[in-house]
């Protein structure tokens, strides 16, 4: 069986986009703990949470729209 022949470019995507994904899920995921709760979110948590979403829906954007144009 003959492995795959990966650069460490393509090790390094792999592992941003698995980062990516299982912090937006993760993140996505922490809001359902808070349902009927009132809950005080402090401002610089939240705010680091929703660069994060934001950074993550961008480059996961940017990646897949450079793999379509392959």
């Amino acid at each position: 069986m003959k492995l795959p022949n990966w650069s460490l470019h393509r090790l390094a995507v792999n592992l941003l986009i698995t980062v990516l994904v299982c912090g937006t899920i993760g993140t996505a995921l922490k809001f359902t703990v808070f349902f009927d709760s009132w809950v005080y979110f402090p401002m610089f948590p939240n705010m680091l949470g929703n660069v994060f979403l934001i950074v993550s829906v961008v480059v996961l954007a940017w990646l897949i729209k450079k793999q379509q144009r392959q």
